[in-house]
């Protein structure tokens, strides 16, 4: 049993597993509590074989699913702009184009480690995939680790032996959650993992949003696992799903709506990494007529 906060050396928390042999980093279902299981993304009661990419909570998990990035201080800084919501002297609202300077930046891809649920011995354990005790491994395993005990504040390591339980089980990824067909007014939006603070931001959302909704998608669907935070809007009459993330510094992702089945069930980096989005708009001032012809 692993009881800390986070480790450093890994070889001190793998006695018993050789260099070269395979293991699980494992949780006991039973021993966490049903809420936490709900808050990362599982349906109670569990269900074996789901595999999924859970919420953040913290620092680990945030760079799981986001990945990093590191400033490249040795270079000159390059100019960037954002889509704004500003109040005038006579307390009207304007959308502006902000430019600011900034370090550029060379992005660390995020793991994407996901958890899944297995029966061992008849008793749902939460398990990562199937790691191997080598040298070159050490930071991914680490972080595995250390993602299980920021998430459930202990684990324990199984042998290679365990996964004869595991075979031949089938693997559900559950990325995204479908509302119910109808109009999709923005109160009836979940938006506790969109909403950002202040008015101005809010207004900026609803901007989006509504650029988007009055051409009346089919189908909506809420992200899960490292798709949290997006809102995926299916216009099959345009063969289009549009991917669109409320909060600032992202682009609104356009694919086929042909393949969207196929494309949900990779994950993120996945997506982003094989380019096979059709297109991918930047908030900017000229957002919406871009919008616009896509959807009239």
């Amino acid at each position: 049993m692993i009881d800390k906060k986070r480790i450093r050396n890994v070889d001190a928390y793998l006695l018993g597993i050789k260099r070269g042999d395979f293991f699980y980093v494992a949780k006991k279902a039973s021993d966490v509590k049903s809420d936490l299981l709900e808050k990362l993304g599982f349906g109670i009661p569990l269900e074996e074989g789901v595999k999924l990419l859970a919420k953040k909570i913290g620092p680990v998990s945030k760079f799981n699913v986001d990945g990093s990035f590191e400033r490249l201080k040795h270079l000159p800084k390059e100019t960037k702009t954002r889509l704004a919501v500003l109040k005038d002297w006579h307390g009207n609202y304007h959308l502006v184009d902000i430019s600011y300077q900034r370090y550029k930046r060379r992005p660390i891809n995020a793991p994407e480690t996901e958890l899944s649920v297995f029966s061992i011995n008849d008793e749902p354990f939460i398990i990562s995939e199937l790691l191997q005790h080598a040298e070159e491994n050490d930071n991914y395993n680490r972080h595995v680790i250390n993602l299980f005990l920021e998430y459930f504040g202990d684990c324990e390591i199984l042998d290679e032996q365990k996964n004869t339980a595991f075979k031949n089980i089938p693997i559900r990824r559950v990325n995204w959650e479908i509302l119910p067909k109808g109009d999709y007014p923005w109160d009836r939006i979940p938006f506790e993992d969109f909403k950002e603070r202040g008015k101005n931001k809010e207004k900026l959302q609803r901007y989006t949003y509504d650029t988007i909704v009055k051409y009346k998608p089919e189908d909506v669907t809420i992200g899960k696992g490292g798709f949290r935070g997006y809102i995926a809007f299916h216009f099959p009459q345009k063969n289009i799903v549009l991917l669109e993330h409320f909060k600032y510094g992202n682009a609104t992702y356009v694919f086929n709506n042909n393949n969207w089945e196929n494309i949900s069930q990779l994950t993120k980096s996945q997506i982003i990494n094989a380019h096979i989005e059709k297109d991918r708009i930047e908030h900017h001032l000229g957002w919406e007529d871009e919008i616009n012809k896509l959807l009239k």
